[in-house]
């Protein structure tokens, strides 16, 4: 597992006004998002408001990587997420997909299928479920470049809270498919306390501790 460190920042695909601050935020990874920051009356005002932008960004010298989370396999909007991706060929314009909720290897060989003429895209795929840890060394296994730990979901399917003792097993098990799987380490939750300062310090502190990066 490589200890690789990288700032990703996410931007709600139907707000354009915070893409080009976004660009100067100092992150790596620009992830503009289409799924659960996205009302599900606002999707297809979001896919418009990020294909805009993408098409003019190469013009504004923007140093970042650029990422889409797509939503969720499976289901209705990501099937026309991909249609959307394909038909207007934006994925020339990515570095990765984000790929939530992620359950099973046959959901990633299906996005994989979608790829094939752009061999330079990453994906990283979000474990959020219980359905997603019980096979999560299957998914690491699967042609990611990177798992992630979405613990609000994971909470909510789980009905448990988000206490690090509640979370600590699912965590290190995200940690040690990484590892199995040679991947980079895992991106770790974030942290919904934005205000408070000393608690996103320690949230990170955690975090590292545990190997996510």
């Amino acid at each position: 597992m490589t200890n690789c460190s990288v700032t990703y920042l996410f931007v709600p695909g139907d707000h354009p006004q915070f893409f080009d601050k976004a660009c100067i935020s100092g992150s790596d990874v620009l992830i503009l998002d289409l799924e659960d920051s996205v009302h599900p009356l606002h999707k297809s005002l979001a896919r418009q408001e990020v294909m805009d932008w993408l098409l003019h960004y190469p013009k504004k010298e923007v140093t970042q990587k650029i990422a889409i989370r797509i939503n969720q396999p499976n289901s209705i909007e990501y099937d026309q997420d991909i249609d959307w991706l394909k038909k207007n060929n934006l994925f020339i314009y990515l570095s990765h997909l984000v790929i939530p909720k992620v359950e099973s290897v046959a959901m990633i060989n299906d996005v994989k299928k979608h790829l094939f003429d752009n061999p330079q895209l990453s994906m990283i795929a979000i474990i959020e479920t219980a359905w997603g840890l019980h096979r999560v060394y299957d998914i690491a296994h699967s042609g990611v470049e990177r798992l992630a730990f979405g613990s609000l979901d994971f909470s909510l399917d789980m009905q448990c809270d988000m206490s690090r003792e509640s979370l600590l097993f699912a965590r290190t098990q995200v940690v040690l498919a990484s590892r199995l799987a040679n991947l980079l380490a895992p991106i770790d939750c974030v942290t919904p306390d934005i205000d408070d300062l000393a608690v996103l310090e320690q949230e990170c502190l955690h975090a590292k501790a545990l190997g996510f990066t």
